[in-house]
C-alpha cells in the first residue's frame, strides 16, 4: 500500500521474530505477555476486563478470548464485579505472577532486550549508550506520533528511558 506502511508491517513482525521464541521458552506469547503486564502492574488489585482492551488498544472479543486462555493456562482468574455488575473482574494468579516475574529476571531485567533493540538501532555504535538512548529517542518520539495520528488509543506503556 505504501513504502513506510509496509516498513512499519515488517519492523513489527521481524521484532516478533525475535520475541516468538524467547517467550516461548516460559510458555507465552508477545501479544498474552502485554495483557499480563498489565495485570502485574496493579497485581494487587483487580483489574476490569474492559480495562485490559483499552490499555491494549484491542477488541473486546480478542481480550475475552485472551483472558479466556489465560484462565484455563491457570495464569489469570475471572470473576463478576461486586460493584458493577456487567464488568468482569481479571487479576493475576500466583502461577501467572511468577511467570510475568520470571520474564523479568532472566530476559528484560539482565538487559537481553536492551541489548537487541541498541544493537538494531545503534548499527556500529551499539555499545554507545548515548548514541543509542538517542536512537531510541527518535524512533520512540516517531512511533508516537504515528500512533496519535492514526488514531491508536492503546495506553500500555513500556518504561524504555532511564528517567521513566
Amino acid at each position: 500500500m505504501n513504502a513506510h506502511f509496509f516498513g512499519a508491517k515488517r519492523a513489527y513482525y521481524a521484532t516478533l521474530r525475535f520475541a516468538r521464541p524467547v517467550l516461548a521458552r516460559f510458555g507465552l506469547t508477545p501479544a498474552r505477555f502485554d495483557l499480563l503486564t498489565v495485570l502485574r502492574r496493579c497485581h494487587e488489585h483487580r483489574t476490569w476486563q474492559s480495562e485490559l482492551r483499552k490499555a491494549l488498544g484491542v477488541a473486546a472479543t480478542t481480550v475475552s478470548r485472551m483472558v479466556r486462555a489465560l484462565e484455563e493456562l491457570g495464569l489469570v482468574a475471572r470473576s463478576r464485579s461486586e460493584v458493577e455488575k456487567r464488568q468482569v473482574n481479571v487479576r493475576l494468579t500466583d502461577e501467572g505472577l511468577s511467570r510475568v516475574d520470571l520474564v523479568h529476571d532472566h530476559v528484560i531485567d539482565p538487559g537481553h532486550v536492551d541489548l537487541a533493540v541498541d544493537s538494531a538501532l545503534g548499527d556500529e555504535w551499539w555499545f554507545d549508550w548515548a548514541h543509542c538512548l538517542m536512537q531510541k529517542d527518535a524512533v520512540e518520539g516517531h512511533f508516537t506520533h504515528m500512533r496519535k495520528a492514526f488514531g491508536d488509543g492503546a495506553t500500555l506503556h513500556y518504561p524504555w528511558h532511564p528517567e521513566d
